[in-house]
């Protein structure tokens, strides 16, 4: 999977559990605020519903207003209803065509005089949210009755529903668009690695350590992996420079002893049966001489190679004059058999 591919689906991720959080929030907020409007509105409509009653307190009776003066407090689908203590309906606004029905427990919520909220059903089963207002003449006295203020709840149901696909909705669409910019800005701010990949991959078929990738002029992370890679392109270069010239230079060096060594076995083989003790010792001396140069050539080009990678090495003092009679030795060697003009 690439990188481009991760951080779309990471950000989207986030993004997504983040609106999605949100938008409980908002719907949660907006259920609460819509069913506390309507709790509002319904016990205030069964207090002024309440206030219509006619009281004879003489006679200790509840006379219950008609419908003609219920329905100017029916406004915006709340249902008025006058119940006495068994439930039964006793007057309703015009609008309720169908009566509002308690249960033996919302009787009991009468008798016990309990200001309540309740959800009811009417009879023909539409949902109701009501609120329920004990009526007792004189107050201290068991209710006779009491008042419902009612509405419907599938209005505010089908709010919510609309809230819901509405939230859902933009919660998808905010995620889509997001991962639709992050894969574009994740392509544009990839793509000076992928230029340097292609780079790398150019010098790596090439064997052309002198190349350097393109360094992005952004200032960034990408910026300086362009110019760490290329501070390594430049560290390697200079070590197989180094290793390139020390073949060279040993080549070189050890060219002289060798050939020194070579012409006097020549000669020992040729005319060491004829040679004096003493020039053969000599030879052969000759020859112990220049093998001892090699190995400090071996030696002094191992040390050369690490000061060209950067290892410091340490001076010691050298013999001038033996320097000068070993390549005296050597040069008298090469020149047996040869005349020197």
């Amino acid at each position: 999977m690439s990188i481009r591919l991760r951080l779309t689906l990471w950000y989207t991720a986030i993004l997504f559990i983040a609106l999605s959080a949100f938008a409980v929030v908002i719907y949660m907020g907006l259920t609460r605020s819509w069913r506390s409007d309507l709790d509002n509105t319904i016990s205030t409509r069964a207090g002024e519903a309440y206030g219509r009653i006619l009281i004879d307190q003489r006679n200790q009776v509840a006379l219950v207003p008609p419908p003609s003066l219920l329905d100017p407090l029916a406004l915006d689908d709340v249902y008025i209803q006058y119940v006495d203590n068994t439930g039964k309906d006793v007057s309703h606004s015009s609008n309720l065509t169908s009566t509002i029905m308690l249960s033996p427990a919302d009787v009991q919520a009468i008798k016990d005089r309990q200001f309540t909220y309740l959800t009811l059903y009417t009879a023909d089963g539409a949902k109701v949210r009501a609120f329920l207002y004990p009526v007792a003449i004189p107050l201290n006295a068991p209710p006779i009755g009491a008042v419902l203020a009612a509405k419907p709840t599938a209005p505010l149901a089908a709010s919510l529903r609309k809230a819901q696909i509405l939230l859902a909705g933009g919660v998808l669409a905010a995620t889509l668009m997001l991962a639709l910019i992050v894969s574009v800005v994740a392509k544009t701010a990839l793509r000076p690695i992928g230029r340097m990949a292609r780079d790398a991959a150019g010098i790596q078929e090439a064997q052309d350590l002198s190349r350097r990738v393109a360094v992005p002029r952004t200032g960034d992370e990408v910026a300086d992996l362009g110019q760490t890679f290329n501070g390594m392109l430049g560290r390697l270069e200079t070590v197989f420079e180094a290793q390139r010239r020390f073949i060279a230079d040993a080549s070189h060096e050890l060219r002289t002893p060798l050939t020194a060594i070579r012409g006097n076995a020549d000669l020992l083989r040729q005319h060491g049966e004829r040679m004096e003790d003493g020039e053969r010792a000599e030879v052969l001396d000759d020859m112990a001489t220049e093998a001892e140069r090699m190995s400090r050539l071996i030696s002094d080009l191992l040390a050369l190679a690490r000061a060209q990678v950067g290892e410091q090495p340490r001076p010691a003092p050298v013999r001038f004059d033996e320097a000068v009679d070993g390549a005296v030795r050597a040069a008298r060697g090469l020149a047996r058999g040869h005349d020197i003009i």
